[in-house]
């Protein structure tokens, strides 16, 4: 049932892993247009986010300035315990679902386990939960899976260990086995219900989209790589951090995700439902770009 291995990480400094930088506001609409340009011209687009498009839904990432394990490293734990049940999903989740709408995207990969994708309208079908996602629990004897409203990870205990307990105190209403959360932790296997989708519509893809993730993690980070593997593919990464592959990437774009699906949605002349599929209204998140990332700290001179 298991496949590739969860945990190895690529070099780079610690110090240059938690700065963050962000391109000027003409930069910014530059490098959107060139990366709506291309969207136009992709015939296979794959989407691929990490913990930094869900930031502006505080939920914290794990390398930015006040990231989970940017804080462990300083001895320090994350305040406040995110109720992921009442976390709605961001603008570039809908914008994401938007364009998976209009035929755009093609499939959408992601180590996150907010389930926010979905809660935006994605489809599942066409979704790889690499990490898994924690309102899914299953039961390890007769592989029965719940699908719950709420978070089946709230009240996990530690193992002496560093790994937590999968063990979710409910039992399997058909078979009567402990049921299991299905989320992957450092060191365990990537389910091949995931990861082989995942890994198969990689291959296929001219043009992937890193959003949000600082590409750090074996062996998730390796899969927008597969892109350039191809005559004329492409690869994009959005992100705060600098990644490993910028050299790699035909753009690197540093500014909040949002910004990024804002704009580029503008330019593709395309609108963001800001409503989700049950009826709730988000609140509008992007307000005056240009003011923003005038003042911000400017990103390093890469393409």
């Amino acid at each position: 049932e298991y496949g590739g291995v969860v945990g190895g990480e690529n070099a780079i400094s610690k110090k240059e892993d938690t700065t963050e930088y962000f391109d000027s506001p003409e930069e910014l609409r530059r490098k959107v247009k060139i990366l709506a340009d291309s969207l136009r011209d992709a015939k296979h687009v794959v989407v691929f986010t990490g913990a930094g498009i869900s930031t502006s839904a505080q939920i914290p990432d794990y390398r930015g300035p006040k990231g989970v394990w940017t804080l462990a490293d300083q001895g320090k734990r994350y305040a406040t315990k995110t109720d992921l049940a009442t976390i709605q999903p961001t603008v570039c989740h809908m914008a994401i679902a938007e364009l998976e709408k209009k035929g755009i995207i093609k499939h959408l990969v992601t180590t996150n386990i907010d389930s926010l994708h979905v809660k935006s309208g994605f489809p599942i079908e066409k979704l790889s939960e690499l990490h898994g996602n924690a309102f899914t629990e299953k039961c390890p004897k007769c592989n029965k899976e719940y699908r719950r409203s709420f978070d089946v990870t709230a009240n996990k205990q530690y193992f002496d260990g560093p790994l937590l307990s999968h063990n979710t105190a409910r039992v399997c209403d058909t078979c009567g086995e402990n049921l299991v959360d299905i989320i992957i932790q450092f060191g365990e296997f990537l389910p091949q219900t995931q990861f082989e989708p995942a890994a198969r519509e990689a291959w296929k893809c001219d043009l992937a989209l890193v959003l949000g993730s600082s590409l750090r993690v074996a062996p998730a980070n390796k899969l927008p790589l597969y892109s350039c593997q191809k005559n004329n593919g492409k690869l994009f990464i959005v992100n705060l951090q600098r990644t490993p592959f910028e050299d790699i990437s035909v753009c690197n774009i540093y500014a909040y995700t949002d910004d990024v699906m804002y704009l580029l949605m503008k330019e593709l002349g395309l609108e963001i439902s800001l409503v989700l599929p049950d009826g709730t209204a988000l609140p509008q998140q992007v307000i005056d770009i240009d003011s923003k990332y005038e003042t911000l700290k400017k990103a390093p001179n890469i393409k």
